[in-house]
């Protein structure tokens, strides 16, 4: 069975039941297979923790494409994320994500405040709304709010904690598929270059699962991150190439045993 056969029966299985989305399946494992709820050890600024901050930057936006995701033409996610310094203390984050073609596309926009409540706690919250198209049926929407939290310990240990989806909103009022993710973590300086982040992953639809994530500065101007991911398995491996004309850039490679290869590539810009 090529991707194209597993795509269209998945389409399928949505028209037969139109509160389940493709992104609620594929969702979780299209940009951010492996999450962190500290993402210290990513290769990116912006996480999916709406406790987001920026530190010595007044802003940042990244784009990130991942192309024929898992061998599926009609899977080339794409999203750009933008975040904004009022101040020291206070944070505006926002994602904008894009799938699809003619015949089935989707699209969300969230929008999230994030403050620093003293120099160890940072809080945030976040909601997003989206909606899915498909050809010859009417489209549908939902609204979901998010919250996430970060703890400072000490200079080396770093926590977090976030929810996905607090209200338990779904597409359709009597869906049987109901998603709501969370994830809790810590992360530690091992030595001045390099970080680790653990985290444990529990969703109310799934089986809950571990993350382990390293990164380390290679040279000033490269930083390499592996990471997995337990279940489903996943397995990452990335590179940031920083600072090149301004722009950092991302290359990740992620690899399931059944899907197989998918890569990822990114760049962002921050001032």
């Amino acid at each position: 069975m090529n991707p194209c056969q597993i795509f269209k029966i998945v389409l399928v299985l949505f028209l037969l039941n139109p509160e389940i989305l493709l992104s609620q399946i594929f969702g979780k494992y299209l940009m951010d297979p492996i999450p962190s709820a500290t993402a210290s050890a990513s290769l990116f600024k912006y996480s999916k923790n709406p406790a987001s901050e920026l530190t010595g930057k007044s802003f940042n936006s990244d784009l990130r494409i991942s192309p024929y995701r898992f061998g599926i033409k009609e899977l080339t996610p794409a999203e750009i994320n933008l975040q904004f310094g009022l101040s020291d203390k206070h944070f505006i984050n926002s994602n904008f994500f894009y799938i699809g073609n003619n015949l089935y596309n989707e699209y969300s926009a969230e929008l999230g405040y994030s403050t620093k409540l003293s120099d160890k706690i940072l809080v945030g919250i976040a909601a997003d709304y989206s909606t899915i198209n498909i050809d010859r049926f009417s489209s549908q929407s939902a609204f979901s709010v998010h919250i996430g939290s970060k703890l400072s310990i000490s200079d080396d240990l770093d926590a977090g904690f976030y929810l996905r989806n607090l209200l338990k909103s779904s597409y359709g009022s009597d869906s049987l598929y109901i998603w709501q993710t969370a994830v809790v973590g810590v992360s530690y300086k091992i030595m001045e270059d390099a970080q680790i982040d653990a985290d444990a992953i529990i969703d109310i639809t799934h089986k809950s699962a571990i993350a382990l994530a390293f990164k380390y500065s290679v040279f000033e101007f490269a930083d390499l991150r592996i990471a997995w991911r337990n279940s489903p398995s996943f397995v990452e491996a990335g590179i940031l190439l920083k600072d090149i004309y301004s722009i950092d850039f991302v290359l990740l490679t992620q690899y399931n045993s059944i899907l197989g290869i998918s890569p990822m590539i990114g760049m962002a810009l921050s001032y």
